[in-house]
């Protein structure tokens, strides 16, 4: 869906020193309990894109449609 996709692309932006901080610590832990993170990650979304295949269109889009009517977090100084 193009609003989500530019809301999500916004927020990625926004974001994205954050993004990249968690991304190092998830791969370093994952490095010290001996897992490859990116086939995990890859994995879970094998699973995830299976879980939406056999949802509704019309919750899928319900879902979207409250993300993007849901009010922005309070900004923090």
């Amino acid at each position: 869906m193009p609003r989500f996709r530019t809301f999500c692309d916004g927020w990625c932006t926004e974001n994205a020193t954050q993004i990249a901080s968690g991304a190092a610590v998830i791969h370093e832990l994952a490095k010290v309990g001996g897992v490859d993170a990116d086939t995990s990650r890859a994995k879970r979304a094998v699973a995830d894109v299976e879980r939406l295949r056999k949802t509704t269109l019309e919750l899928l889009a319900r879902h979207c449609q409250l993300i993007l009517e849901s009010p922005a977090p309070p900004t923090t100084n």
